[in-house]
């Protein structure tokens, strides 16, 4: 990971001492830092009550970055159905309940997990089946989010847009590879640095004002639905912020 690298040495440049610490090390002695940012705890999804317990633990509650408040209100996709607007229209099923997939109207839905990361678990085309095999499963059965596909992916990619102290830093073109939609790179999507136009740059910015409080780091990543960018997904426990695309940001 370069971009983390990055951001190791210039904490080293401003005479901070920076450690990288497993966040369910049973011998982790969080007392001992003045700080704890979450970078790269993208095992969460399979253990989320336990990463909960975490975040909410005493030494690390009153030391973490982002805020408790904001991690923990970003661990379920649920709460792009409260940005309205500003994001991807977003149907929430609980675990042990369905819906009927044909009163959504769309000509195709994207299932994917509420709780996950890198895209893992995501469903294009969802079938009834595929709805219910999530949240109505014997066992293990999950919250799950559906929304419309924006077939716009395929063209124009994703746009990430990265925020450190509330200042938008730099953005990044995230595109799938030829007959796939997710954008990851080990689903073989490629990235390039891009410049947010207005329209990016207000939604970014209106995204963020909705939030409780400002947060230290986001990332926020939009598709485009023929009127214009939604987001997608608002990152703020875990992005990865491509920091060896714009160093300065580091």
């Amino acid at each position: 990971l370069g971009g983390e690298a990055l951001l190791v040495k210039a904490l080293l440049a401003r005479d901070a001492r920076p450690e990288w610490v497993v966040w369910n090390d049973p011998e982790a002695d969080w007392t001992a830092y003045a700080l704890i940012v979450v970078r790269c705890t993208w095992d969460y999804p399979d253990r989320v009550d336990e990463f909960r317990a975490w975040v909410q633990s005493p030494a690390v509650a009153t030391r973490l970055v982002n805020t408790p408040t904001l991690v923990l209100g970003n661990l379920h996709k649920g709460y792009l159905a409260d940005l309205g607007e500003l994001a991807v229209p977003t149907v929430v099923v609980p675990a042990g309940m369905t819906i009927d997939l044909t009163r959504l109207r769309w000509p195709s839905s994207v299932l994917k997990p509420a709780v996950g990361a890198g895209g893992v678990g995501a469903v294009r085309d969802a079938s009834q089946a595929d709805l219910d095999a999530l949240t109505l499963a014997p066992e293990g059965a999950v919250d799950a989010v559906v929304q419309p596909y924006l077939e716009d992916v395929e063209h124009r990619g994703e746009i990430s847009v990265v925020c450190i102290g509330g200042q938008l830093t730099h953005a990044v073109r995230k595109m799938p590879a030829a007959g796939e939609f997710r954008i990851h790179d080990h689903w073989g999507g490629t990235v390039e640095m891009v410049e947010p136009d207005a329209a990016i740059v207000e939604v970014t910015r209106a995204t963020l004002a909705a939030l409780r409080s400002a947060p230290v780091y986001a990332r926020v990543d939009l598709l485009f639905d023929g009127e214009g960018p939604r987001v997608v997904e608002l990152e703020l426990v875990e992005p990865y912020l491509y920091l060896e695309m714009a160093p300065e940001a580091a």
